[in-house]
């Protein structure tokens, strides 16, 4: 009978109530198994919230806190360097061994901390305080900017404090320089030193705080990870009571596996018999390596290595994507930091090569383009610029080869659109190819003609529309998006060194032009006033000498245009010397009216309706004028219109005297011309004899800072420094240049708001008829770049020389010590 029951249909068996199939085995397995799932849900769910949060606080102490203690600290070294060459300047101040350049040159230096260091560190700084997350930090950070200006503005006075800037209380008490220094400087710098060092030991504190916070969260995270594994011990321990003693033998090992795991030992876990239990246990082990690999990477992190391989969870899984997503943001953060740092590293040294005063401009050329090849990494790199020396033919030249880590020599000119570089040349654009023409590289090393993975053409442009050359670049590997970059913001940096090369040529040509101009218009300008006086003097010979009319006429045929008019403006007459010009016979020009020889945009000017209104009246007319040929060529003459009447005062006829001067009017042109691209291009200023300004053009007045109605009828020692005025060097200039002589030379001059300008000068004096001197035109062109250029290189070839007396003094002495013991010697000698 109990076989009977053993093998009868399971749809035979009574059915269970929940309660029944809760209080099973399979119930209970299931209890359990949703219990464990609820357990490892919330525990992969605090794992994941905790490396976020560990991350972002690692991160905020790494990014924010430590860079803002970093950038704090050059904040206060740059402070203290200006207060170093303020202090300089100071103690300088009216020692006779100390130059003026010296002087200008600490000015210069501690101008330059608060023109470039101390902008770049605020602009720096000022991004982190952004993130801050403490109301007194932020607050500090902007006493901090204004403790700053307080602090330039102070130095500054201190600076002026000869010029009077300060006040006449401080004169009267005749504060020196230094006590000016130490009583509105020091306490300004001492109040900044203080609040950066405030600052310091707050992100310190805070680094401190968050470190230890973080280790608590990591500690407090452990305690709760115990927990739930105890409660999974319980869960396995009410199991094995209702399981049979196998079942409790497994379960009990698998608590024994669990329990060690909670203890942080990571021994080797052993399998089960039990299917499903061995199953939880290999899941423990997975859990155990991926909290030994996310323990491992978390190590890394806190070191700065942000490469460092993690693979926690399953690849697929959303907390394996997400820490993967992690690493790989991390490690992208790093390589951007890297390339910002060597790209930075590279503007500044080509900004220095470029800066330094090599002996000429291919010197500069080369050291360029060999650091460039060297720097990217390249096998070797040209640099072209355009020559335009001819204005019909302009084309690039080679001005710098290096390739195989030397230098190479070659001379090539490459026309706007042949090859890759003039194709540059024409678009104005950057090329980057990865496939190479072949024969493109004509340079080989000595282990072959290898050629080039990659070529990389960047233009040379100056303000974005100028192309002034190109930068060419090959490589046996491929460059990086930043490297290109990095390559068009040096091309920036040598394009304003090309363009200043180039517009120091042209300056000098245009002044040359300028000079010939001038000698040339003044010739012209002596030679119509002869011709002017020559024709007034006919013109009052032939009103006072009426009896020798004929031969007046004939010497006035003879080389004087001649033409007689209808009061209508029909022509009656013509001599030979008007029909030559106009290139008519008397029949055929007899034929037309006066209109006809006139050019349409004259004839239809109001001005002409004037001139026949006034011949028309009466008045004579004298001027220049204009007239068609009859091969529509283009005649000038100068001369004068004399209506004739008769006795009742009717006019009768007009006649014309006039004097051919095409070529003339032609040259005249020409030099004005000429003169006003020299107005546009160079500063002019015109003095009286007495050094009182006339006038001056725009650029003039750019160049100096002034406007029109502030120079004029002032002195010339306006615009140069209050000693030199009174100096016998000055009273002689002017006396030579009343003189008539032509002073050239280097001048500095005063701008407007005080600062010096520097200017290239000819003073030239201009003469009237009887040879006197009437005025004074100077010529200039700013130079100001230049000569502060010339005064650093002076300031270190004094700084050279004294080194070598303070050597020979040095070299002297010991001569004398030398002697002194030998006469000793000597003396001792001859006692013993």
């Amino acid at each position: 009978m109990s076989d009977t029951k053993a093998n009868a249909p399971l749809t035979n068996s009574p059915k269970r109530s929940w309660w029944q199939w809760l209080g099973s085995i399979r119930g209970q397995l299931m209890i359990s198994f949703v219990a464990i799932t609820i357990l490892l849900t919330t525990f992969v769910s605090l794992v994941i919230y905790q490396i976020s949060q560990s991350t972002n606080q690692v991160s905020y102490l790494v990014n924010v806190l430590e860079n803002s203690r970093i950038y704090g600290q050059k904040l206060g070294l740059a402070v203290s360097h200006s207060n170093q060459h303020l202090q300089t300047y100071l103690l300088a101040w009216g020692e006779s061994y100390q130059s003026q350049s010296q002087l200008e040159t600490y000015q210069e230096q501690r101008a330059r901390i608060w023109r470039q260091e101390l902008p770049a560190i605020t602009d720096s700084l000022k991004q982190y305080a952004a993130q801050w997350t403490g109301v007194e930090e932020k607050l500090m950070y902007a006493n901090l900017l204004s403790s700053l200006e307080n602090l330039r503005n102070a130095q500054d006075l201190v600076e002026s404090y000869r010029s009077s800037t300060y006040s006449d209380e401080d004169l009267k008490n005749q504060l020196s320089p230094k006590e000016v220094f130490r009583r509105d400087v020091l306490p300004v710098t001492q109040k900044i030193l203080k609040d950066i060092e405030t600052l310091d030991q707050i992100h310190l504190e805070k680094l401190r705080t968050k470190g230890a916070s973080l280790a608590e969260n990591l500690s407090g995270f452990s305690l709760l990870l115990v927990g739930i594994i105890i409660i999974s011990l319980l869960i396995s321990l009410y199991m094995t009571i209702r399981f049979s003693n196998q079942l409790i033998r497994d379960i009990r090992t698998a608590a024994l596996h669990t329990k060690a795991l909670a203890q942080g030992n990571l021994s080797e876990l052993n399998t089960i018999k039990d299917q499903e239990l061995n199953a939880i246990i290999d899941s423990l082990q997975k859990l155990q390596a991926h909290l030994r690999r996310l323990q491992d990477f978390a190590a890394e992190v806190s070191k700065g290595n942000f490469e460092s391989q993690i693979a926690v969870f399953e690849a697929n899984s959303d907390i394996g994507k997400a820490l993967s997503d992690m690493r790989q943001g991390l490690t992208e953060v790093a390589i951007q930091a890297r390339q910002r740092n060597r790209t930075n590293e590279g503007i500044a040294l080509f900004s220095n090569i470029l800066r330094q005063n090599y002996e000429d401009d291919q010197q500069t050329y080369d050291e360029f383009i060999s650091t460039l090849v060297r720097y990217v990494e390249a096998n070797q790199g040209s640099i072209f610029i355009v020559n335009d020396d001819n204005r019909e033919d302009h084309y690039l030249e080679t001005k710098a080869l290096y390739a195989y880590e030397r230098k190479r020599f070659e001379t090539r000119q490459i026309r706007m659109g042949q090859g890759l570089v003039g194709q540059v040349w024409r678009e104005k654009d950057t090329l980057y190819l990865t496939e190479i023409p072949e024969n493109f590289v004509r340079i080989s090393s000595g282990l072959g003609g290898e050629s080039p993975r990659c070529v990389l053409i960047v233009p040379i442009m100056a303000n974005d529309t100028d192309f002034l050359g190109a930068i060419e670049l090959a490589s046996f590997r491929y460059f990086e998006p930043y490297e290109i970059d990095f390559v068009k913001r040096i091309s920036e940096i040598l394009a304003s060194m090309v363009s200043t090369i180039q517009k120091n040529k042209e300056t000098q040509i245009l002044l040359d032009e300028a000079r010939e101009a001038t000698e040339e218009m003044s010739a012209q300008e002596e030679e119509m006033r002869q011709n002017m006086d020559q024709l007034i003097s006919t013109q009052e010979e032939m009103e006072a000498q009426l009896l020798e009319y004929r031969w007046q006429t004939l010497a006035i045929n003879s080389y004087t245009a001649l033409i007689e008019l209808a009061p209508q403006g029909y022509i009656r007459k013509a001599n030979a010397v008007f029909l030559e010009e106009l290139k008519y016979d008397l029949p055929s020009l007899k034929k037309l009216s006066y209109d006809a020889l006139i050019p349409e945009n004259i004839r239809n000017h109001a001005d002409y309706e004037v001139f026949w209104e006034a011949l028309s009246q009466g008045f004579a007319q004298v001027g220049q004028f204009q007239y068609q040929a009859q091969d529509l060529s283009e005649v000038w003459m100068l001369g004068s219109f004399t209506p004739i009447k008769n006795h009742h005062g009717d006019l009768i006829k007009i006649i014309g005297l006039l004097l051919p001067n095409t070529e003339m009017y032609i040259r005249s042109s020409d030099a004005v011309n000429r003169l006003d691209t020299l107005y546009k291009s160079h500063a002019i200023i015109e003095y009286d004899t007495k050094g009182y300004i006339i006038q001056a053009n725009t650029y003039g007045l750019e160049i100096l800072g002034y406007a029109d109605v502030e120079l004029r009828n002032k002195p010339h020692y306006t615009l140069v420094e209050h000693e030199e005025r009174y100096q016998r060097s000055y009273q002689e200039f002017w006396k030579r240049l009343a003189k008539g002589e032509v002073i050239r030379g280097r001048f500095k001059r005063i701008h407007k708001d005080g600062t010096e300008r520097w200017l290239q000068s000819s003073y030239c004096p201009v003469f009237e008829q009887d040879g006197q001197v009437y005025k004074i035109v100077e010529i200039s062109q700013d130079i100001t770049e230049v000569i502060q250029s010339d005064l650093e290189t002076h300031r270190q070839l004094e700084q050279v020389s004294k080194q070598k007396e303070d050597l020979l003094r040095q070299n002297s002495s010991l001569l004398e010590r030398e002697k002194r013991l030998t006469l000793q010697l000597r003396e001792y000698q001859e006692s013993n």
